[in-house]
Order: structure tokens, then sequence, then C-alpha cells
């Protein structure tokens, strides 16, 4: 059933921005995937697809919070990486269920190699890739919701070893762009067939 306040929505947008159902994806793939570091604007960009598609948007991390009923910080603070990376896996093996669904995945979902295969099924896989200075621009200092940021040493090779997996994704985009911008390219992407 389709949203009734969709239509006056679309008429309000000009014609190239208009809202529609998105039916594009290659392989009959029913979900897009966006994979890289923190800082590189997935969920932002994920929300702005969602809503031009009218498909259905998915936050990994906040799937994780809501499965195992406490913060990605509480985690990380009480049963270690390894613990949440567990929650993290169940959260994508639900995820994938789900049809017409654009995911914000985890800074390191992508980068295990059975998340990568069950992404792979079930998506097209797009690399929002920054550089590392922007990264650390964005986020500015510490954030205690980001465990793994507290140190920028360990960031900085924690950021250069995902690299490496992250291009594996589909398709890679440089996200160093308005996030607007950064969907529009993805969507002129994948109708040009990636």
């Amino acid at each position: 059933m389709s949203d009734p306040g969709s239509a006056s929505a679309a008429a309000a947008e000009p014609a190239d921005r208009r809202l529609r159902r998105f039916r594009g994806l290659p392989g009959g793939r029913r979900q897009l995937h966006l994979v890289g570091f923190m800082g590189a604007g997935k969920s932002t960009v994920a929300r702005i697809l969602a809503r031009r598609w009218l498909w259905n948007y998915l936050d990994l991390d906040v799937l994780v919070e809501r499965l195992s009923g406490r913060s990605v910080a509480e985690l990380f603070a009480e049963e270690g990486e390894p613990a949440f990376r567990r929650w993290e896996a169940q959260a994508l093996a639900a995820a994938v269920q789900k049809p017409d669904t654009v995911v914000a995945l985890g800074g390191g979902t992508f980068a295990d190699a059975g998340n990568r295969a069950l992404c792979r099924r079930a998506a097209v896989t797009v690399w929002l890739r920054v550089p590392f200075g922007v990264v650390v621009e964005r986020l500015g200092d510490a954030d205690p919701r980001r465990p793994l940021y507290a140190d920028r040493a360990r960031l900085a090779a924690l950021f250069a070893e995902r690299e490496r997996t992250y291009a594996l994704a589909d398709v890679t985009v440089d996200a160093g762009a308005a996030a607007e911008r950064v969907a529009a390219e993805i969507e002129e992407r994948l109708r040009a067939g990636a």
C-alpha cells in the first residue's frame, strides 16, 4: 500500500528529483548496501536514496541495538568487539530478508568474509570512499558512541586495513561531496549498469 503523502511530496519536487519506486538493481537483487568507514556518510546517503526510491531504510547499528537491547558502546564495553560482531552478523541475516531496502552497514560489517558473502547475495554493494582526513574532519573529537574512534593511530591502521575489503564492493563512489550529490552519483551509476 502506498503512502498517501507520497503523491503530494512527489509533486512538490522538481521532475528530476521526483520520488519514484526504484527497480533498477542488477541481478534481480532487492537491496542496496552502503559500505565504508565511519564518517563516510552511509546513514545519510542511505536515507536519501530510500526516500527517493520509496524503499525501506535500515541502519545496521540501530538494528544491532534493537536486537541486543544495548547501545553499540555498551556492547563493546560489556562484551568486547567479538560479541558485537556476532550481534552484527545476526542483524545482517535479519536485514537481508527485507526487500526494497537501502542498508547502511556498520564500518566493520563488510570486513567479515561471511557478512560480505551474505551482502553480495542479497544486495548491490556500494563503497562510499573518503580519505582518512575527511573521516577525522567529519567526526571531530572522540565520540563515545563510536568505540573504535578513541585512538587516532589505531583508527588510521584500521582505516587502511578495511579499505582493502571495501574495495571488494560492486561499485565505488567518491563520498567526499555533499550527501545529495553522492546519492545522485549512486543512482547514475546504477542506472548505467554500474
